[in-house]
């Protein structure tokens, strides 16, 4: 049903062009709310125009105050001058290396102390300390009064020991410098011998300003809209997180420009990573559904790093899951074998549930309702490090996701109901293999009754038929196996109190150490299920008990931990973030 549209996006998109708008963007220091991510909206907002795409730049108070949604909105911050010199040596320079200053640094200038702190008891008050825990690092440094920090801190250390590692602070009075895993073995060494004499001079500053978003359409014959969503900001380079996802919607919104007129608009968005996404969706939520660009033009082979359909959550059911997955099988026929009886991709690719941690993260939020899927790839050996170059970027690989994503957008913007019946007919069977496959056969009938009902939102079919067939399959393996049915205890039962995915930025900036600390041990402790939070608050509607919050999200993703959940909402609970009937 959608192989004109595939064959179309094939022949059109193109992923040298995409490429070459991704090698424009990371000229760009693109941090939240500062010049260089205005300069490279103001660009892509030209190129959109060049290619005869209505497109504006919308703006939005961002104070380090306001708040969107749950999310606290950064301040402007600008940086002119960032350098870290030990001993004559330089080891940070702004102006070289945009990622050797901790991001939203204060300004400082003079000769300080560098000592080592390998556990919280080091940190001294009046001291620059070196810490290879940046996330524990910069709260032991507020609490005990260091100057600052700096940090090794890299997770791909043993895959790019030269690189360095993307940090910020988000409300932390502190300044701070980013080195190499390779020098911090050095200058722990030097360190443990002695406090080392060190100058450093960064020059920034902290204002309000305005948050901006580039927001092009591609005009539809009915007033309605689905949404592209990539993220512009990010430091310089940051050629796959995520000038890739943004050079790619360039290139999709030039495609989709030359293409006849689709029943539905399509809103593209290109905005400062979550803040932008809740500013955006707090004052417009009138959209159908959406996808989500983030890291698309990996090369697979450098990277080390599969591309990925993440799903919509089960609490957020969506027929575009399905639609994606079926244009992926046919875009993986990439060659035949020797007899030409069989075809199979070049690249690595899978299905995943919902994770978050990115814009769909917010327009999949229940409470948002805009089901919105992502493709990406994960993991990526140079993420958020200074080693995610254009040399990381295969043009190959923006053309798949591009023609995936063409397709995808265009089908659902141009659905009519002969598309929808097609459409509600592959969801079908989609959930029977689902029902075959599943460990709880009645969760899934009502997710998979609720995934049919989606398309009525494009289409209003009758869809009812489909249901009893489903119900029928699923009555009949009833029969087949024994399911363990679990009492529902009565407990408490947890109701969200805000529209939009609970942020606990804020929360925990304010938090005492102590309290932070043990925050912090609760969720390493349970690293594990951190994943089960998000979904759990997704399903935390007033109407279920803990229990069957708990039974739905082992159902999604295949584990939980029940006391986990129960100390996590009674957490937000005491922090006025949810409320609990008991």
């Amino acid at each position: 049903m959608f192989r004109k549209v595939l064959e179309d996006s094939k022949r059109e998109v193109s992923g040298k062009n995409a490429k070459e708008y991704v090698s424009e963007i990371i000229k760009f220091h693109r941090i939240q709310v500062t010049e260089g991510y205005n300069k490279a909206a103001s660009l892509c907002k030209k190129i959109f125009e060049e290619n005869g795409i209505e497109t504006e730049i919308l703006e939005y108070d961002s104070d380090g105050k306001k708040m969107y949604l749950g999310f606290l909105s950064p301040e402007g911050w600008s940086i002119k001058k960032g350098i870290l010199r030990i001993d004559d040596k330089e080891y940070a320079n702004f102006e070289k290396e945009s990622i050797s200053v901790i991001q939203r640094s204060i300004p400082f200038k003079g000769e300080v102390d560098l000592i080592y702190a390998e556990k919280e008891e080091d940190f001294k008050k009046g001291y620059l300390v070196f810490t290879h825990d940046f996330k524990k690092g910069k709260d032991f440094a507020r609490n005990y009064g260091c100057l600052g920090i700096v940090t090794d801190e890299n997770r791909s250390k043993f895959d790019a020991p030269d690189s360095l590692q993307y940090l910020s602070f988000w409300g932390e009075k502190l300044f701070g410098f980013v080195i190499s895993p390779r020098e911090g073995e050095k200058l722990e060494k030097e360190l443990k011998k002695g406090k080392k004499k060190t100058y450093v001079e960064i020059e920034s500053s902290f204002f309000p300003s305005k948050m901006k978003i580039v927001s092009a359409k591609i005009e539809g014959e009915k007033d309605e809209e689905i949404i592209l969503i990539s993220h512009l900001c990010h430091p310089k380079p940051g050629g796959n997180d995520n000038a890739s996802g943004v050079g790619l919607s360039l290139e999709i919104a030039r495609v989709l420009k030359k293409f006849k007129k689709p029943k539905r608009g399509i809103r593209i968005l290109l905005v400062p990573e979550v803040h932008g996404t809740a500013a955006f969706i707090s004052e417009n939520r009138n959209f159908l559904c959406g996808l989500n660009l983030d890291m698309v033009g990996e090369n697979q082979f450098l990277c080390n790093s599969p591309l990925l359909i993440e799903k919509t959550p089960d609490a957020t059911p969506f027929f575009g899951n399905y639609l994606l997955q079926e244009i992926l099988e046919e875009v993986k026929k990439e060659v035949s074998n020797f007899q030409n009886t069989f075809k199979y991709p070049l690249f690595m690719s899978s299905v995943t549930p919902f994770s978050g941690g990115s814009d769909h993260w917010i327009l999949s939020d229940p409470t948002v309702g805009i089901p919105t899927p992502m493709l990406i790839h994960w993991p990526d050996k140079f993420y958020h490090t200074s080693f995610d170059t254009i040399d990381k970027v295969d043009e190959k690989e923006l053309k798949r996701v591009g023609v995936i994503a063409t397709t995808y957008l265009y089908f659902i913007a141009n659905m009519g109901k002969k598309e929808a019946e097609w459409l509600a007919r592959l969801v079908t069977q989609r959930a029977k293999q689902r029902i075959l496959e599943s460990s709880d056969i009645d969760y899934t009938v009502e997710i998979e009754k609720k995934n049919l009902d989606s398309i009525k939102r494009m289409e209003n079919i009758d869809v009812e038929n489909l249901k009893k067939e489903i119900e029928d399959l699923s009555n009949f393996e009833r029969k087949n196996i024994k399911v363990k049915e679990k009492k529902i205890k009565k407990g408490i039962i947890p109701k969200r109190k805000f529209i939009g995915p609970i942020s606990l930025s804020k929360t925990l900036l304010e938090m005492p150490l102590n309290e932070k600390k043990k925050f912090t041990e609760k969720m390493e402790k349970y690293k594990d299920f951190k994943g089960t939070l998000e979904l759990a608050v997704f399903w935390a509607d007033g109407n279920r008990n803990i229990y069957e919050i708990s039974k739905n999200v082992k159902n999604e993703i295949g584990k939980v931990n029940t006391d986990f959940l129960i100390w996590y909402f009674e957490f937000l609970e005491k922090h006025d973030l949810i409320d609990i009937e008991r």
